[in-house]
């Protein structure tokens, strides 16, 4: 059978599942087969397995997570770009603006063109925030998304009022 340790570790644990673009990836695609050597696996087995599974495969939650959303878009499940937004904090982004831009296009409002995000990796970080935490206000009409704000936070980006939304965990 195929083996999901290597060198005693869960391939769970490889970089590939911690990415945030992977959970669109998931999210929309069809039928996915992951490769890893010369061993092949459908994702529906993963997902069936994990649901019956008493144990954690990954020690970050990185899997959980990634079958969690891609549950949810395959089944229209209804997000906004906030929730989209929290359920990729714990992902790693190589660029910041990619917190927002891999999971825009996973929210209904955003395809429809209703919060129209430009993706522009030449904009100004500082703005990018500030226009995608204005916009998932309007979107909801819930304050309640203030309360994962940077605030006083040490780690807000430079030019980023604290009323900014916080796009990763930190």
């Amino acid at each position: 059978g195929l083996s999901l340790c290597s060198r005693g570790h869960s391939v769970f644990e490889r970089q590939w599942f911690k990415r945030v673009w992977i959970i669109q990836e998931l999210a929309e695609s069809g039928e996915v087969v992951l490769v890893c050597g010369s061993h092949t696996l459908r994702w529906e087995t993963i997902d069936k397995a994990y649901a019956i599974s008493s144990n954690r495969w990954d020690e970050d939650d990185y899997l959980a997570n990634l079958i969690e959303q891609r549950r949810r878009y395959q089944s229209s499940v209804p997000a906004t770009l906030a929730d989209k937004i929290v359920a990729a904090y714990s992902a790693e982004a190589t660029n910041v603006r990619d917190r927002i831009f891999s999971v825009v296009g996973l929210v209904p409002e955003a395809t429809a063109g209703m919060i129209p995000i430009t993706v522009d990796y030449d904009g100004d970080v500082a703005e990018l925030y500030k226009d995608t935490t204005r916009k998932c206000l309007e979107a909801t009409g819930n304050a309640s998304i203030l309360s994962i704000c940077f605030g006083d936070s040490d780690d807000r980006p430079a030019g980023t009022p604290s009323w900014v939304m916080k796009f990763v965990r930190t």
